[in-house]
């Protein structure tokens, strides 16, 4: 054998050692379920609180903050969290379990170190199946077996992930533990903490994006409620505005309908009036009009004809007789607009069709009267 053959096979050995370990120290250091002959799994959950129980029946209540759960969930918290998560497995099998479980774990250095580096800590005793699939994964060979596991760069790889950073085998004072932790936490400390500045910043940055994102799509949706609030107002004054112009459409063509009925029924009335007696003619009344505009008009009326017959005269007063209707408009019931009234002693006689002019002494044979306006609906309309 020559000696590039010794070299070669120098480099072949160095080579196996170090794939080992960059095997043991990058693995992945999750576990499987299924992967331990020992006893059944249990709720990861109730697993670690009974190795908490078991601790405290012995040892007391002063202890480490045991992480409540399995120890992926304590992995998978340590990584998305960036915190170091340290592992603790004991064996009962192993003498040195019981002084490291007094001591070590009692001590309040170590319990204030934990707690004020915000450390995860998993404990799991080796008989229950999770904690059996934990040691193989970590390649314990003795107990008590302290391990340190970091989120942080995968040599050779580029990757991130939680890696194996230290680990203690066999009875180690909490002293000894301090040292190791605390040259662990000097190393990765300033990784992690750029880790979480980094997400904080992306965080906070997300946080920024999502409150204005917000704020947009608030003052958007306030935008689009006026919008719609004023599209609104928009349409109910325009269904308001058309309605009141529908309603005075309506007014003005019952208006102009109305108007050309009282029109229709007075030229049908002065037709239909009886002439005027003549001079030698008995039995007739002599009345004297004075009209709201002050005109005063004269006019005689048979004393047979009824008291509509006058007001007949003093609503068409001043019409000419044309050829008119036959009869009246229908549907058509004509209101008089006024009031006759006899000054002294004051009387006023409204109209009725069944008064007779020769039943009432004031009206014969002569009387005054005043014409007086009433109030009507029908604003507009000119009396004569």
């Amino acid at each position: 054998m020559g000696p590039m053959d010794i070299i070669y096979g120098c480099i072949s050995i160095v080579k196996s050692i170090l794939g080992a370990l960059f095997y043991i120290l990058v693995s992945p250091l999750t576990i499987t379920q299924n992967a331990s002959t020992r006893a059944a799994p249990q709720n990861p959950r109730a697993t670690a609180e009974k190795f908490k129980r078991e601790f405290e029946e012995k040892h007391g209540q002063r202890h480490p903050d045991f992480f409540a759960g399995g120890y992926l969930q304590a992995l998978d918290q340590a990584k998305r969290n960036f915190q170091f998560l340290v592992v603790i497995l004991q064996s009962d099998e192993h003498y040195d379990t019981e002084k490291f479980n007094s001591e070590t774990l009692t001590s309040p250095l170590l319990i204030d170190f934990f707690r004020e580096n915000n450390f995860i800590v998993w404990g799991g005793n080796v008989r229950e199946s999770e904690a059996y699939q934990v040691s193989h994964k970590l390649r314990a060979t003795t107990y008590p077996f302290v391990a340190t596991i970091v989120y942080q760069q995968i040599p050779g790889t580029g990757r991130m992930d939680m890696v194996l950073s230290d680990k203690l085998e066999g009875l180690s004072t909490a002293e000894n533990l301090l040292v190791n932790l605390t040259n662990s936490l000097q190393r990765h400390t300033p990784l992690l903490a750029r880790l979480r500045a980094e997400r904080e910043s992306h965080e906070a940055t997300r946080a920024l994006r999502e409150a204005q994102d917000n704020a947009y799509y608030a003052s958007l949706r306030a935008d689009q409620e006026k919008d719609r609030r004023a599209r609104k107002a928009e349409e109910a004054k325009r269904i308001a505005e058309e309605k009141k112009l529908k309603e005075t459409e309506r007014k003005e063509r019952e208006y102009k309908e109305k108007k050309e009925k009282r029109e229709q029924w007075r030229r049908w009335a002065v037709e239909s009036l009886p002439e005027e007696p003549g001079d030698g003619e008995k039995a007739v009344a002599r009345l004297s009009f004075k009209f709201p505009d002050g005109k005063r008009v004269v006019r005689r009326f048979r004393n047979s004809e009824s008291l509509e017959t006058i007001y007949t005269f003093v609503d068409t007063y001043g019409l000419q007789r044309f050829s008119s209707p036959s009869k009246p408009p229908d549907n058509y019931t004509h209101k008089y607009k006024f009031v006759l009234v006899s000054p002294f002693p004051r009387t006023v006689y409204p109209m009725d069709k069944t008064k007779i002019i020769g039943d009432d002494k004031v009206l014969c044979p002569s009387c005054n009267l005043i014409i007086e306006e009433v109030e009507s609906d029908d604003e507009g309309d000119e009396l004569w």
